[in-house]
């Protein structure tokens, strides 16, 4: 019999550590939307269309929370609109809708988060302004909204106020758009349509398209992201590639000509994330560090001046720069140690950081109100049978305790146990707790830390994935160059890489007492495969994801 299993994530972890900043993801805009890491929903900056969701049209130039559920997962900051995602896989919009863009069935505004559907297999969000864009975990593509330059790729020019699905191909990965969008299909092809006035689809004319085409025959495209009126993209060896209208040097080539096909950006080959705003682009490389070019009239190259450049430049020194967002003149990213940044524009307070005074460094925005602690590190180890969670405070002032909470899938937590803290103390204190039956599979820690008035915060999530009731581990997943894949028991196997269209990639075999294989995907382009794994007359077949 053929059993299938699916792992997408699959995690092997020993231990932890996890800093103590609160944010998970952000979106910036003239509004900014960010997720923190215990689920929440904040917002800030414009509003005048109910944008932020807090039941008003008020701006505020501070984080202010959305409501009380603690189950938001991805968001995006749209032009005058937002979109979200929560955990449990369902889709929520609000604020402008004059074009349909909520995708609720009507054309009505709405100041508060209103679920879009009954369905709860949305994977992936993408805004443009006046339209939506997103991909299910089944890998069709939808589309809603405005449809003026056929950006919905219906192969209309119509609009629309519900979701609609995009052609029936169910192998789309990657979304990006606005007027024009770019997308990745799970091969590494790159497609494009909407508007193409400055060849921003990159197909090597200027003429609109409302469908889907791809954009030459490569099919290593990584990474992509639209500008107002430009592209960029990476490819799976790790180069810049920029096309489309370039008044500002937005393409990063050096000129402010215009290109209707990709064409490289420099020489380097260690180019990691981007981000487009309107008319200036961000980058992160597989150091860490951050660059930027084009338009920098509001400071949104984040480098200490007003002055525009047409090459990437680098912002700053630090080289702890995890993901990038940008949008109009503002840029945002969060560290590695989950701390959130922004610059630029900030006439509407997008910045958050209380003023309404444009910023041409990064600025962090706090995690709100905080309790009189510090934390010093919180870690996680797996251990026979058990999981042992440990802590310390470099500083503590009327502490009560620290509860700790636990989940199977992120969402639900419920306490296991509490443990009294130092109450007050300028000197480290290390606390510790043993979880005697973590669950099979992923398990879900925080930490909240109760003051004596009852007043409390959450330390960052961690996960410990317990593998000893699975018969294989593919670690990492998705992978960049190699995965190890980890089996249960020893033995005789066989196993095949294939890509999801069925054609075999490679076959190895696996000797007899090896309980672990190493899996090179180093010259695979990216996308989805799929892994058999065959012991005797039974075949497991998982997933895996080069990027």
């Amino acid at each position: 019999m053929k059993k299938i299993f699916y792992f997408i994530i699959a995690l092997f972890i020993f231990s932890i550590p996890v800093n103590a900043q609160c944010w998970q993801n952000a979106s910036v805009g003239f509004h900014t939307l960010a997720v923190k890491n215990n689920g929440t929903l904040w917002a800030w900056g414009f509003n005048l269309d109910g944008q932020l969701g807090d039941g008003t049209t008020a701006n505020t130039n501070i984080p202010i929370q959305i409501g009380t559920a603690t189950d938001w997962d991805t968001v995006v900051a749209a032009g005058r609109h937002s979109l979200a995602i929560k955990t449990d896989g369902t889709l929520w919009a609000w604020g402008y809708n004059f074009y349909g863009q909520l995708g609720d069935g009507t054309n009505n505004n709405t100041t508060s988060p209103v679920q879009i559907g009954i369905d709860n297999d949305w994977a992936f969000i993408a805004e443009g302004g006046v339209s939506s864009f997103a991909i299910k975990t089944n890998g069709t593509l939808w589309a809603w909204g405005r449809n003026v330059y056929g950006q919905l790729g219906d192969g209309t020019n119509t609009d629309k106020n519900t979701p609609v699905q995009i052609g029936t191909g169910n192998d789309w990965a990657f979304i990006d758009g606005g007027a024009h969008c770019l997308a990745l299909k799970t091969n590494g092809t790159l497609w494009a349509w909407g508007w193409n006035f400055g060849g921003q689809l990159g197909d090597g004319t200027n003429t609109n398209s409302n469908v889907p085409i791809q954009i030459g025959t490569d099919n290593n495209w990584k990474n992509i992201t639209t500008g107002g009126i430009y592209s960029l993209a990476t490819k799976t060896n790790n180069t810049l590639w920029a096309w489309g209208i370039n008044n500002a040097g937005q393409l990063g080539d050096g000129t402010t000509v215009n290109k209707n096909t990709p064409i490289q950006i420099g020489t380097g080959t260690d180019w990691n994330k981007i981000a487009a705003g309107d008319f200036h682009s961000l980058a992160i490389k597989n150091n860490g560090s951050l660059w930027g070019w084009g338009v920098n009239s509001s400071g949104e190259l984040g480098n200490g001046t007003y002055i525009s450049v047409n090459q990437p430049q680098q912002t700053g020194t630090q080289t702890d720069w995890q993901s990038i967002t940008a949008a109009s003149n503002t840029s945002g990213s969060i560290k590695s140690n989950a701390s959130l940044w922004i610059w630029g524009r900030n006439d509407v307070g997008q910045i958050g950081n209380g003023g309404n005074v444009d910023i041409n460094t990064p600025v962090q925005v706090s995690c709100g109100t905080t309790l009189p602690l510090t934390w010093l590190y919180v870690q996680g180890q797996l251990q026979t049978n058990s999981a042992l969670i440990k802590w310390a405070t470099s500083s503590e002032s009327n502490t009560s305790n620290f509860k700790i909470e636990h989940s199977t899938n992120g969402t639900s937590y419920s306490t296991i146990g509490t443990v009294a803290a130092a109450g007050n103390s300028s000197s480290i204190q290390r606390y510790e707790f043993l979880h005697t039956a973590p669950a099979s599979g992923k398990n879900y820690y925080r930490i909240k830390q109760v003051d004596l008035d009852g007043r409390f915060t959450y330390a960052a999530v961690i996960v410990l994935n317990n593998v000893t009731a699975n018969k294989l581990v593919i670690t990492p997943n998705p992978v960049q160059h190699t995965s190890t894949i980890y089996f249960k028991e020893a033995g005789n196997k066989i196993i095949r890489l294939l890509k999801a269209n069925g054609q075999l990639v490679l076959t190895q075999s696996v000797p007899q007492r090896s309980s672990s294989q190493l899996l090179n995907m180093a010259q695979l382009p990216a996308g989805l495969y799929l892994l058999q794994v065959q012991t005797g007359n039974e075949t497991e077949v998982f997933k895996i994801i080069k990027q």
